[in-house]
C-alpha cells in the first residue's frame, strides 16, 4: 500500500494560521501556550515540547507553542511528527542525543478537523513502557480539555476551559468513589451556580443516589430522593442527555420523571447526563437550577467533557465497591453480549472448549484413591533389656546391623559377679570341711545344720552362674537391629529392665499408614492398594489393609488414624528382602470408581458443608 508523504516541518507562528480556523489566531495562540505549559508541568524529566498544527490545504506544519525555550531553527523531530500525522496515532521513537543522552520522542494527535490536525511533540528522558503509558494517559486527558476549549467560542463560554482541567485534577486526587463523586458534584454546583447537583450509581436494574452537592449525609428513603433517582433512571434507560426547562414550551419526549422532579421542587431547569464506558452506562449526574437560568450549550459541553475525563476512574472505583456476586453477574452479562455479537470467533471457540470439558468432567469416571504416608515396621519386635543392675562393658552391634540367633550383641561388666562366685566357692569348701568333721564326730544335729548351709551356698552359686550367663546380651533370632547404639555409652550404669536393643525379623514386615481423618470413612479391612517407597521409587508393591485401628495421632494441625497393611503379592517374601524397618514412602488405597468432578471437588464440598452447619444457628 502506498502512502502519501507529508511535507517537512516549517516553523511558523500561530498568526500564520488561516482565518478558516474556528478561533482567531490570537485566541488559538493563547490556548496553545496555556495548554502546553499546563501539560508540561505535569510531566517529569521533560526536555522540550511543541504544539504543532498541520494545514491540509497548503500542507504546512506550523508551530503554535513551545516549551521551555524558543523553538530551534532546525527540527530533529520531523520523522516522529510525520509518522503521527500519517497514522493518526501516537508515535514513540528512542534516540541518543549528543548532550541529553538517551531520550524518547513522543508525538500525540490532539484534534483533527476538516482543515487542521493538532499534534503535540515531546522530547523527554528515556523511560520504560509503564512510564510511557502514564505520559500517554496524561495526554489523553489533556486532549479532552483541548478539544473542549478549541470548539467552544470564548465569548460564549460561561466557564473557562482552565477550570475544566483544574476540576478534573481535584477530583482525581480523591481516594475512593464517595470522595470523588462528592467532590465532582460540589465543584459543578459551585462553577455552574446550580441549586443542587446529584450523582447516582446504576447497577443494571436500579439506580441509587450516591452523592449530593454540599451534603455529606442525606436520607435515601425520602420521596424527593426517589424522584431524583427516577429522573436519572429515565436518562439512562433512553441513553441520552435530557435538558428540561419548565417554562411552558414543548418538552422533550420521555421526560415524565423530570416533570415530576420539577413539580416537587423549586428548580425548574434540569440537566441529566448519563455516564458510560465502552458503551456501557454505569451512572448519571443531574444538575438543577431555577427556571430563569436554563442550561446553555456551552455549559452542557463543559459537563460532558468533565464526565468524559472522570468516567474511567469513576467506573473503576464503582466496580471495586461492588461485591463478588455483582461483579460476577456483570462479567457474565458482558460475556453474553460479546457472544451475541458477530465475530469473536476465538472467544466462542474457547467457550465451546470449556463447555465440552465441563461435560466430560461431569460424566467421566476415574479410579478414586486415598493417598497416605506409609512407614515400614517389623511385624514382630523383640527388646533386649538389661537383666540386672550393672555397668555396660562392651557393645558389638548397633542400629542397622544384621544379627543371627544367639549372636553376642553386648555384655555387662561381670567382675562383681565373679568375685561373688569366688566367695561362694570358698564358703562351700569351708562348709564341706565342717560337714566332714561333724560326720566324724557323729554329731547328727551339726551335720543337718551344715547340710542346709551347703544347700544354701549351692543355690547362691547357681544364681550367680545364671546372672553371669545373662551378662551376655544375645540376639533372640535372625533379624536386624532397629534401635540401640551403645558404642558411645561404654561404662555407663544400666538398671534392670532398661531397653538396650530392639531387633526385628528380616522377612516379616507390616506397612503402617497414617490416613487423614477426612478420608478414613471409606477405609476397611481387605482394601487393596499400592505402595511406593522413597528409596525405591521405581517399584510398586501391592498391599492389603489388615486392620484399621482406633489410634489417632495429631500432627501438623491434622488428625491421622493408624492403618496397618501387608504386602499381598505371591512373591511377598522375595519382594520383602530389600525392605528395612523405618523406610518411608506413600501408599494409595483403591476405593472404586467415581466421577472425576466428584474426585476433585468432594473435599471442598465436605469442608463447605461442615462450615455451613457450624455457622447456621
Amino acid at each position: 500500500m502506498q502512502t502519501q508523504a507529508v511535507p517537512s516541518v516549517e516553523h511558523t507562528d500561530a498568526d500564520s494560521v488561516q482565518t478558516s480556523t474556528p478561533r482567531g489566531s490570537q485566541n488559538l495562540n493563547r490556548l496553545a501556550q496555556q495548554w502546553l505549559h499546563t501539560q508540561c508541568a505535569m510531566i517529569k524529566e521533560l526536555h522540550s515540547a511543541q504544539l504543532l498544527c498541520y494545514q491540509s490545504d497548503n500542507q504546512q506544519l506550523l508551530t503554535l507553542s513551545h516549551w521551555p525555550h524558543a523553538v530551534p531553527e532546525t527540527n530533529d523531530a520531523s520523522a516522529t511528527v510525520l509518522e503521527c500525522l500519517r497514522t493518526q496515532q501516537h508515535c514513540i521513537n528512542s534516540a541518543n542525543h549528543d548532550t541529553l543522552g538517551a531520550i524518547d520522542q513522543l508525538s500525540y494527535p490532539l484534534l483533527r478537523t476538516s482543515c487542521f490536525v493538532f499534534v503535540v511533540h515531546l522530547t523527554m528522558q528515556a523511560r520504560n513502557e509503564l512510564m510511557q503509558r502514564s505520559v500517554l494517559n496524561l495526554l489523553q486527558w489533556g486532549s479532552h480539555w483541548f478539544q473542549f476549549a478549541y470548539r467552544q467560542p470564548e465569548q460564549a463560554a460561561s466557564v473557562s476551559h482552565m477550570s475544566l482541567w483544574t476540576t478534573a485534577a481535584r477530583c482525581l486526587e480523591q481516594q475512593d468513589l464517595t470522595a470523588m463523586s462528592s467532590c465532582m458534584v460540589s465543584e459543578l454546583a459551585t462553577q455552574l451556580r446550580c441549586t443542587r447537583v446529584s450523582y447516582g450509581r446504576w447497577n443494571g436494574k436500579h439506580l441509587s443516589v450516591a452523592a449530593i452537592s454540599h451534603s455529606a449525609n442525606f436520607n435515601r428513603k425520602t420521596e424527593a430522593i426517589a424522584r431524583l433517582a427516577s429522573a436519572m433512571t429515565e436518562a439512562i434507560e433512553h441513553d441520552r442527555v435530557i435538558l428540561f426547562c419548565n417554562q411552558g414550551q414543548q418538552h422533550e419526549p420521555h421526560s415524565f420523571a423530570h416533570q415530576l422532579l420539577c413539580d416537587s421542587s423549586a428548580n425548574g431547569s434540569l440537566c441529566t447526563v448519563p455516564l458510560g464506558v465502552d458503551g456501557e452506562l454505569f451512572a448519571a449526574i443531574t444538575l438543577e437550577r431555577p427556571v430563569e437560568k436554563p442550561f446553555s450549550e456551552g455549559e452542557l459541553n463543559y459537563v460532558q467533557h468533565l464526565t468524559a475525563l472522570l468516567a474511567n476512574t469513576l467506573s473503576l472505583h464503582q466496580q471495586q465497591q461492588r461485591n463478588f456476586a455483582h461483579r460476577g453477574i456483570n462479567k457474565i452479562r458482558n460475556l453474553t453480549q460479546k457472544l451475541s455479537r458477530k465475530g469473536n470467533g476465538s472467544l466462542k471457540l474457547k467457550l465451546a472448549a470449556v463447555t465440552l470439558l465441563c461435560i466430560f468432567l461431569a460424566f467421566a469416571r476415574g479410579e478414586y484413591r486415598v493417598t497416605a504416608p506409609a512407614i515400614v515396621e517389623g511385624k514382630v519386635q523383640r527388646a533386649v533389656v538389661a537383666p540386672l543392675d550393672g555397668f555396660l562393658a562392651s557393645s558389638h552391634v548397633r542400629a542397622g546391623d544384621s544379627v543371627n540367633a544367639q549372636q553376642l550383641m553386648g555384655q555387662l561388666d561381670d567382675k562383681d559377679l565373679k568375685l561373688e562366685q569366688l566367695r561362694i566357692t570358698s564358703e562351700q569348701q569351708e562348709l564341706v570341711g565342717a560337714y566332714r568333721e561333724a560326720m566324724a564326730e557323729h554329731d547328727n544335729v551339726k551335720v543337718a545344720i551344715i547340710s542346709a548351709q551347703i544347700e544354701q551356698a549351692n543355690a547362691r552359686m547357681q544364681l550367680v552362674n545364671e546372672q553371669l550367663k545373662r551378662t551376655r546380651l544375645l540376639a533372640p533370632f535372625d533379624g536386624i537391629v532397629i534401635e540401640g547404639d551403645l558404642s558411645q555409652s561404654l561404662g555407663s550404669p544400666v538398671s534392670k529392665g532398661d531397653v538396650l536393643f530392639k531387633v526385628a525379623p528380616l522377612t516379616d514386615y507390616r506397612i503402617v499408614l497414617n490416613v487423614d481423618e477426612k478420608n478414613i470413612a471409606g477405609i476397611v479391612s481387605g482394601l487393596q492398594g499400592t505402595l511406593v517407597l522413597t528409596s525405591l521409587p521405581g517399584e510398586k508393591r501391592p498391599l492389603v489393609v489388615e486392620q484399621v485401628t482406633s489410634v489417632s495421632v495429631a500432627e501438623d494441625a491434622s488428625n491421622y488414624f493408624r492403618v496397618e497393611a501387608r504386602i499381598s503379592d505371591d512373591h511377598g517374601s522375595q519382594r520383602q528382602q530389600d525392605l528395612r524397618p523405618g523406610m518411608q514412602g506413600a501408599a494409595k488405597l483403591d476405593l472404586g470408581e467415581q466421577r472425576l468432578i466428584w474426585i476433585w471437588t468432594h473435599e471442598l464440598i465436605n469442608w463447605l458443608k461442615l462450615k455451613v452447619w457450624v455457622w447456621l444457628p
